[in-house]
C-alpha cells in the first residue's frame, strides 16, 4: 500500500506526454521500493521506520 501511494505522488507531481498528470510512476529502482514497502509496513504495525 505504500508503494502504491508512493507511486501515485510521483505521478501526480509529472505530466505525461499531453502536459497532462499521470496516473503514477512506477518505481523501478529495486532498493528503493523495497524501502519504501519496509517503511509502509513498519507504519501500518505502529513501528519506528529507523533502521538500528
Amino acid at each position: 500500500m505504500a508503494l502504491d501511494a508512493h507511486e501515485k505522488a510521483l505521478g501526480a507531481a509529472s505530466m505525461d506526454a499531453d502536459g497532462e498528470p499521470r496516473a503514477r510512476v512506477k518505481v523501478v529502482d529495486r532498493e528503493e521500493m523495497v524501502r519504501i514497502s519496509r517503511e509502509g509496513m513498519a507504519q501500518a504495525a505502529g513501528g519506528d521506520t529507523a533502521e538500528a
